[in-house]
């Protein structure tokens, strides 16, 4: 997902590298409210392409940044990268109508 893509006031932030290393071959992307304390996260799901879906990953929007980590709040399952991307814009356009991680997650349903 390219930056001109995402809404407006959200940027991709560096991911930490334990959790790079721990879902390695498929990175890991997080991206971080400019604005509010709040990130989304797109995580392969599994931890290892031979042992899991290779192309299923997880998408969740949270209350945290890289710098302060919180608990995942609204998580969905989806197959095919470029499906987590667009669910992740989605949920970064919902979140900044509704201000809201609950209310995010039940408009993106």
């Amino acid at each position: 997902m390219s930056e001109e893509s995402l809404p407006d006031g959200w940027h991709e932030s560096d991911v930490d590298l334990n959790v790079t290393e721990r879902y390695n071959p498929r990175s890991p992307i997080l991206y971080e409210s400019e604005e509010r304390d709040v990130s989304v996260q797109i995580v392969p799901y599994g931890q290892n392409v031979s042992h899991g879906d290779p192309d299923r990953w997880r998408v969740a929007l949270r209350r945290g940044t890289t710098l302060d980590p919180g608990r995942a709040e609204a998580a969905t399952e989806v197959e095919g990268r470029d499906a987590a991307m667009a669910v992740a814009r989605d949920l970064m356009a919902a979140y900044d109508e509704h201000g809201d991680v609950s209310e995010a997650r039940d408009a993106v349903r």
